[in-house]
């Protein structure tokens, strides 16, 4: 009776580990969609309310609870308590402060970046553009993330099960 519990511990715990791990590429793949969905919501603030960009970057946190909302409202702060003005560097700071330790990879945070040196030197219409790109390449990206997750996540669910039963089966 001993043994059965032993051995189911086993294959749980590598099956919760292979799914621990695939967490990493959904995790990618939200924090993508996010990202994205709130850049469309900062493009539509700017292209018709045209308000100072601190305001608008509070607005777009309080819209919903997730990594783009927790990024503007540090991105907010950063701006307020920054005596530089510069906003590159708050903008740089921010998205250290909330993408460091996230699931993006560095190509992810580099766009991320992108924005902060282009955003507000241009007028509207040359924002949008700047925007145009920028969900160009966030559009790769979520793709790319999409296609990783289906493959690599799939991949260490399946490892984690299998050698779960594998041991199992060896110490039977």
């Amino acid at each position: 009776m001993f043994n059965v519990v032993v051995y189911i511990i086993i294959f749980l715990s590598c099956g919760l580990c292979g799914f621990l791990i695939s967490m990493k590429y959904n995790s990618r793949v939200d924090c993508l969609n996010d990202l994205t969905e709130s850049l469309r919501l900062l493009n539509n603030e700017i292209m018709y309310r045209r308000d100072p960009l601190p305001e608008t970057f509070e607005r777009i946190s309080a819209y919903k609870s997730n990594s783009s909302s927790a990024f503007f409202l540090r991105l907010t702060e950063v701006l307020r308590e920054n005596k530089t003005f510069l906003f590159m560097d708050s903008w740089k700071t921010a998205v250290d402060d909330c993408y460091k330790n996230s699931s993006l990879k560095p190509y992810d945070i580099e766009i991320i970046n992108d924005i902060g040196i282009e955003l507000g030197k241009s007028d509207v219409e040359g924002q949008n553009n700047m925007f145009l790109r920028i969900f160009k390449r966030l559009e790769e990206c979520t793709l790319d993330a999409v296609h990783e997750k289906n493959t690599k996540g799939k991949m260490y669910k399946s490892m984690g099960i299998t050698i779960g039963a594998v041991i199992v089966i060896i110490l039977i």
